[in-house]
């Protein structure tokens, strides 16, 4: 299996219709909700390694974010 965040990175480089989202690597919590009202609510929060969508969560506003 192949990295699904270096794939997304690729496809919208070639103007690929993806789905929103943040791949940086920048792990700042104040920064990364910054991102996600860039983004809109509700977000998913996944971990980029591993896991199998263990631990994924769905954030729908920012009081839930740092939760």
């Amino acid at each position: 299996m192949g990295s699904k965040s270096e794939s997304k990175y690729i496809m919208s480089k070639a103007n690929v219709p993806v789905v929103p989202g943040y791949h940086g690597k920048v792990n700042d919590l104040d920064f990364l909700m910054k991102e996600a009202v860039k983004i809109g609510y509700p977000v998913i929060l996944k971990a980029v390694l591993g896991g199998g969508g263990k631990g994924m969560r769905i954030v729908r506003n920012e009081n839930e974010f740092k939760d």
